[in-house]
């Protein structure tokens, strides 16, 4: 027995929907594996914190405080933090303005062995152990765009940036603070604490080396 030709033709449709059917049904099962077994669908960000410093001025140092993001997942990690406006997050401990910032404290003396220095001992105020040094740093302002509202950074899958803040600081010990907010607060939140010492002043080598001249000739 054989088949008419508009048989032939509705065989070749059914298996070719078959086959549309079968490969949707494949990838779509491919998809789900990958984003719920492999976690293709999580976000992870590294940040590293390096500083550079050199001598200022008798007592002062510059200080190049370099932040590192890393996107080590496989989804892209987007941020786009508004000028101007409400907290960008609040609640009982703190309040930030911007969505990727840095804050300095300078550790205070007085410490005791065994003492937890909690950055968070109190809210909008300088707590027992901590200095504030500065307001809350905005690490995307050199991203500026003047006609923007905002302030915008993408960061696609391995992709790394680093961002800078010059700052003028006195000898001590400080704790820095940088904080990552992405456009998902509930899962994109990143957080990495880092100490940095300031040495003690020291006087250039020329004035020292012009006072000892002086103590010779008298």
């Amino acid at each position: 027995m054989f088949m008419s030709l508009t048989d032939v033709s509705t065989l070749s449709s059914i298996i070719q929907n078959l086959a549309v059917t079968i490969g949707i049904f494949v990838g779509g099962t491919w998809a789900l594996y990958r984003f719920t077994h492999k976690r293709e669908s999580e976000t992870s960000l590294v940040i590293d914190v390096s500083t550079q410093m050199c001598s200022y001025s008798q007592t002062d140092y510059l200080v190049l405080i370099e932040v590192a993001l890393k996107n080590t997942c496989q989804a892209k990690i987007e941020v786009m933090s508004p000028k101007s406006g409400p907290p960008v997050y609040s609640d009982d401990n703190e309040e930030l303005r911007h969505k990727v910032s840095l804050q300095i404290r300078r550790v205070r003396h007085g410490a005791k062995p065994g003492d937890i220095m909690n950055w968070f001992d109190r809210r909008h105020s300088d707590s027992a152990h901590f200095e504030l040094v500065s307001g809350e740093i905005d690490l995307l302002s050199s991203l500026d765009v003047p006609s923007l509202s905002y302030t915008h950074l993408c960061l696609e899958p391995n992709e790394a940036y680093c961002l800078s803040v010059p700052i003028v600081l006195s000898p001590g010990i400080y704790l820095l603070m940088v904080t990552f907010l992405g456009e998902r607060p509930d899962f994109d939140f990143w957080r990495r604490f880092c100490l940095v010492e300031v040495p003690g002043s020291r006087l250039p080598e020329l004035q020292i080396e012009t006072s000892h001249e002086e103590l010779k000739n008298g």
